[in-house]
This record gives structure tokens, sequence and C-alpha cells, in this order.
């Protein structure tokens, strides 16, 4: 699995053409004037998505995206553990569809930890044991994009 630190605000995650989207979500998100922003803010609106940590939203083939499946997930501003929670989560509930490529986007620039809790708990959800059966199928994610508000800061620790 090939991971990739790219610089994404929720304006621009709305174009990354991808299998999955996984916009994870602040609880002070606020929505701008894009595609994506437009259907958070009504998801929000509506009360589909709730305002608790962990809570997800599956969304398929989302107007005006290039992604095919959008997953919004709540998460706590504070701790890593809400992040953990929420993208094993996310992969569990798109893991079935077999995507190729996620796109894993986070509204607020993340500190080092909560990044490396993400793709650690990616990486641990999307494991498909392989060894001892005869015609097992591997880890279908061979591509994963990582969107943050600045990558330059975080760069480094990943």
């Amino acid at each position: 699995m090939n991971f990739e630190l790219l610089n994404l605000d929720a304006a621009q995650a709305g174009h990354e053409k991808c299998d999955v989207l996984v916009m994870l979500l602040a609880s002070t998100f606020k929505a701008g004037r894009n595609p994506l922003s437009t259907v958070i803010g009504k998801a929000l609106k509506a009360g589909d998505l709730a305002d608790k940590p962990g809570s997800l939203l599956d969304i398929y083939r989302p107007a005006g995206l290039a992604c095919a499946r959008l997953v919004l997930v709540r998460v706590d501003d504070t701790g890593t553990t809400s992040v953990r929670k929420g993208v094993a989560a996310a992969i569990a509930l798109i893991k079935a569809s077999k995507p190729k490529q996620v796109t894993l986007c986070f509204d607020q620039a993340p500190g080092a930890q909560a990044l490396h809790v993400a793709l650690t708990a990616l990486a641990e959800a999307s494991y498909v044991y392989a060894t001892t059966l005869s015609k097992a199928d591997g880890r279908s994610i061979a591509a994963v994009k990582v969107g943050v508000p600045n990558s330059t800061e975080l760069a480094a620790p990943f």
C-alpha cells in the first residue's frame, strides 16, 4: 500500500479522483462554497451525521464530486482515539466494495500523532489474512492519498 501526503482542503478534496473519499470532520467544521462543503453542510443541517465523535455517513456517487463514494466521519478535536475509531469504522464500511484508491482527508490540520494513528488504523482495518488460504484475495487498497490543509508541517513526521 502506497501513501502520499497532499496539500488538500475541503474545496480541493472534492475534485480528487478516487474510489472512496474519507473526510474526517472536526466539530468546528465550517461549510464553504464548494461542492464537498455543500454536501457536508446539508448532511449536518439535516441531522444525517450525528455530532458525536465516531459517527459515520456513507454517500454513494455524491453530485458534483469526483469520488465514487464519500464517507463522512466525525472526530474529536482533542484526541487520537476518535480518529482511530473513526478511520477503522470507515474502512470496515467500505472494505467489502474492494476500493483500490482511497483518499483520507482531514478538514483541519492534524497533529503528527493523529496523522500516525489515522494511517495505522487504515492499514490495520484494511488487512486481509491470506497466508494459508488457497485462493485468498489480498488487500484491495493499493494507494492512499492523505490530504491535510497544510502538508508542509507534517512532511517530516509522514
